[in-house]
């Protein structure tokens, strides 16, 4: 007896006494079929354990029904939470999602779409270590989930500058006056945004850029950790400290914790993506909220349209607006 895996059409036409053709029409749902001979195929498919061969499928219908998405990392909860409302939001149009994951790794990003566009999926969610790297040869639509440095891509972004501006002035507003910027990779457009949307803020209150100190780091706890250490044993004046996402500001709380310094009266944290862990009590961090839901909806929707109706000759690029959340990590 076969397995399941190598039942073909001709072994189910065969048993059930029906065409080739008649059978091959059922299984795809096509018209042409009546009602009692769909019936009968799918009850001997069934029977068979017949499991239709979607890459096949996919290659006579040119669509695989699958979408590639391309993260940094999925040890930040950030994304491994965008991760889920897109697998969820596909699985709602029908679509399966490959997953892969590029360690902001210039090289395995482009390992990771060549792998995708060779598996044929239909479009790609991507998080780009570099925007601009080139991904115009791709054969199938992009969405990008960052401000593409390149014209001719469509893309859902936060507004990173929006965001750091609201940091600012709420540090501003709050007393505070020596801001340190901590942690991000110097290649990471959305850090420098965010950056630029601080800086500029700054300025605009009457307050000099030479006040604000900006070190570069990575996206890590340790980066957060290490990055605070080091400006303490430093003794660098700062009253409080921007970071590059609430895992670097996790990582900030660990270091100001082990000096016994007290956040925050002698310190305010402000970190930005509104993690889960920046909810928990015993946190309350004051933070910029990425609307993630939205992000991940939209970026699903878009890309099954371009799927679908063919890439516009104008690519679509929508930007939302980030939220300041306050809590306790801040006067």
């Amino acid at each position: 007896m076969k397995s399941s895996d190598s039942v073909t059409i001709k072994d189910i036409a065969k048993k059930a006494g029906i065409s080739y053709s008649s059978v091959s029409r059922a299984l795809a749902g096509a018209k042409g079929v009546s009602k009692e001979k769909r019936a009968k195929i799918m009850r001997v498919a069934d029977e068979c354990g017949y499991r239709p061969n979607m890459l096949a499928r996919g290659l006579v219908k040119r669509q695989t029904k699958t979408i590639g998405l391309v993260l940094p990392d999925l040890t930040n909860p950030f994304f491994s939470e965008l991760a889920q409302i897109i697998f969820d939001e596909a699985r709602s149009h029908g679509y399966n999602i490959i997953l892969d994951v590029t360690g902001r790794d210039f090289e395995q990003e482009k390992n990771c779409l060549s792998l995708l566009l060779s598996s044929q999926v239909d479009g790609v969610i991507l998080k780009s270590y570099k925007p601009h790297f080139g991904v115009e040869s791709a054969s199938v639509p992009v969405i990008m989930l960052e401000k593409a440095d390149s014209p001719n891509f469509s893309y859902v972004d936060v507004s990173d500058e929006s965001g750091g501006a609201k940091a600012a002035n709420y540090l501003l507003d709050r007393g505070y006056r020596h801001p340190v910027i901590l942690g991000g990779k110097t290649t990471s457009v959305s850090h420098r945004l965010r950056i630029e949307g601080f800086q500029r803020a700054w300025a605009q209150a009457g307050y000099p850029g030479s006040d604000i100190t900006v070190e570069f780091g990575d996206f890590t706890l340790e980066s957060g950790q290490e990055g605070t250490a080091g400006l303490l044993r430093r003794k660098l004046r700062f009253d409080c400290i921007f970071c590059a996402n609430d895992i670097v500001a996790l990582g900030a709380l660990q270091a100001l914790g082990e000096k016994d310094l007290r956040v925050p009266e002698d310190v305010g944290v402000f970190g930005f993506d509104d993690i889960t862990y920046a909810r928990l009590p015993q946190i309350q961090l004051t933070t910029i909220r990425q609307p993630l839901q939205e992000m991940g909806e939209l970026a699903v929707s878009m890309l099954i349209r371009q799927i679908e109706k063919g890439v516009p000759a104008s690519p679509v690029r929508v930007s939302l607006d980030p939220e300041l959340v306050v809590r306790k990590t801040c006067k």
